[in-house]
């Protein structure tokens, strides 16, 4: 089974990422097994919003939870569901409302 993620700018009645509050990007890339970060750094504006760049981790910081570079100190609470196809991780809706995140 393929996922594929996508979205036109004025489909569904004009709702895009930003209304919806989501996003999927890219923060790193292996090539020839070396890490790479991926990021934008645009020009400096007063609404210049520079990404997060590396690998990530999610991590509980006292009752709020961060994104930060993997090697950072912190338990990754990020689990992996998808990988070369297969589902590693199925919950059912009532499992998922149950857990703690």
């Amino acid at each position: 089974e393929n996922v594929v993620f996508g979205m036109g700018g004025h489909l569904l009645q004009i709702v895009n990422r930003d209304t919806q509050r989501f996003a999927f990007k890219a923060s790193a890339t292996q090539r020839a097994g070396k890490w790479h970060d991926v990021y934008k750094e645009p020009k400096a504006t007063e609404f210049t919003k520079s990404s997060k760049r590396g690998r990530l981790k999610l991590i509980k910081d006292g009752t709020d939870y961060k994104t930060v570079r993997f090697e950072e100190y912190g338990e990754d609470l990020l689990v992996t569901v998808f990988e070369n196809g297969a589902c590693l991780n199925r919950q059912s809706w009532d499992e998922i409302l149950a857990s703690e995140l």
